[in-house]
């Protein structure tokens, strides 16, 4: 079976899933199956994937010089942004010649790599919107990728709080020094 035909029917199975961590400590990948009857509001979740916390430490904490030698079949891994631009996630993952995340998963596709690159050098935001996307979505069905969540974060502020950022971006995710109350 073609790869990318492959991790179609890999991305259909996951449809729906979150990654959730379980009371025992164990990860899971689920997916809601809805309410259940007479529950009281619980909800039926079926476990497609279950991680040990053994394995979970060895995949994020072991294999990172395993994984820079191309040396795994597969991992299970997060990514996130260095700064706020689509490019900083675009190149590592289309670009081959830069040693990053589309080698480490023997990934070589120039026409994917010279949308990434043409989008970065686009002057007119609704091109490079649409390079992106067209990058997007050819990444994502061509390439070796399966994305399985989206982390997000929530905090609760009161209305006397003034000067409450969140931004993804920094690390620290917010200044203390801007929050006043009033």
């Amino acid at each position: 079976m073609h790869a990318a035909r492959m991790l179609s029917r890999v991305r259909n199975h996951f449809q729906g899933a979150k990654f959730a961590r379980m009371s025992s400590g164990t990860y899971c990948v689920i997916r809601d199956l809805g309410l259940v009857k007479g529950g009281k509001g619980m909800r039926h979740h079926e476990v497609l994937i279950t991680f040990s916390p053994g394995a979970f430490r060895r995949w994020t904490g072991v294999t990172p010089t395993e994984y820079r030698a191309q040396k795994l079949q597969m991992v299970v891994l997060s990514w996130g942004p260095d700064y706020p631009d689509p490019h900083t996630n675009a190149y590592p993952f289309t670009t081959y010649e830069a040693k990053s995340i589309a080698w480490r998963n023997g990934f070589e596709s120039p026409e994917i790599a010279k949308l990434a690159l043409d989008a970065s050098l686009a002057p007119d935001a609704a091109k490079r919107a649409e390079l992106y996307k067209q990058m997007t979505e050819r990444l994502f069905h061509e390439g070796p990728y399966a994305v399985l969540y989206q982390p997000t974060r929530t905090y609760g502020v009161r209305k006397n709080i003034k000067g409450f950022v969140y931004d993804p971006a920094t690390v620290p995710h917010f200044f203390f020094w801007t929050i006043s109350k009033s």
